[in-house]
């Protein structure tokens, strides 16, 4: 199943353990290269319950394992450091609804040219124990030249390869025979973002999808295929993670965004 999530989105790793969830970013950089990353990340709580299911099965009469949840200050404290150098938090807060749960955050930076954000979804969700590794930990990375005329540069990389993905090549794809049920579990409710604003005029991108001051690098519900069959056998079937395949088979689905240049180019006043 994996492969799918590949191809599907350079932000995917390996989804098994953080299905069902929500990821949205916003990059705020105001003129002189600083500015402040928005996150909200919210999982529903039936996989948190299953997570934590799962969890006290390994417990014992002396040992009580610690309950799953996605909000940990602590956690996010220490995440400063893999954001980048001159990165503070600002703000966290624990969301709790009647079918989600999560936390949205709020970091500073100084100089966005040193701030690089994570594309491993795993990378918001507390240890899950799991012994598959990425061989290299993948950043989208900025840089930033400051004029009377600004301009950022963007750079998407190649989707996180893993030590042992062989494990997870083993199992065909049961959307061959029509058993979409699984795959239907894992993607629903699951949905990403990744949006970039500047704090200023717009003059120039090569983005392909620009609003105002908003540049989208992505945006993907993946309950918008949950009732498509058929897309969902050809995103089974891509053997490629080529970005401009995968548009052109999601093309008609409303709500999909997919960036497909690298470096996207942002000049700004």
């Amino acid at each position: 199943m994996k492969k799918i999530f590949t191809a599907i989105f350079t932000f995917c790793t390996l989804l098994l353990l953080s299905g069902c969830i929500q990821i949205e970013t916003k990059v705020n950089l105001n003129k002189d290269g600083s500015g402040t990353v928005e996150e909200t990340v919210l999982m529903s709580n039936e996989m948190v319950n299953m997570l934590n299911e799962f969890i006290s099965g390994f417990s014992s009469d002396t040992t009580q394992p610690e309950e799953f949840k996605l909000y940990n200050e602590e956690d996010l404290k220490k995440r400063e450091s893999s954001l980048g150098e001159g990165v503070t938090l600002l703000s966290s807060s624990e969301i709790k609804t009647d079918t989600k749960q999560g936390y949205k955050v709020e970091y500073s930076f100084t100089d966005i040219n040193k701030l690089r954000i994570d594309q491993n979804p795993d990378s918001r969700i507390p240890d899950d124990g799991s012994e598959v590794e990425p061989a290299d930990t993948s950043y989208v990375t900025f840089n930033f030249t400051r004029g009377d005329v600004s301009q950022l540069t963007i750079d998407l990389p190649d989707p996180v390869k893993y030590e042992n993905e062989e494990e997870f090549e083993t199992e065909e794809d049961t959307t061959d025979t029509g058993d979409l049920s699984e795959l239907k579990f894992l993607i629903q409710d699951l949905s990403f973002k990744l949006v970039v604003h500047v704090n200023g005029e717009l003059t120039e991108s090569n983005a392909d999808y620009v609003e105002d001051s908003d540049i989208t690098l992505f945006n993907l519900n993946f309950n918008q295929l949950l009732d498509n069959p058929e897309k969902l056998k050809e995103l089974n079937k891509m053997k490629s993670n080529d970005l401009k395949e995968l548009k052109e088979i999601m093309k008609d689905i409303p709500g999909i965004k997919i960036e497909t240049n690298d470096p996207v180019v942002i000049k700004f006043r």
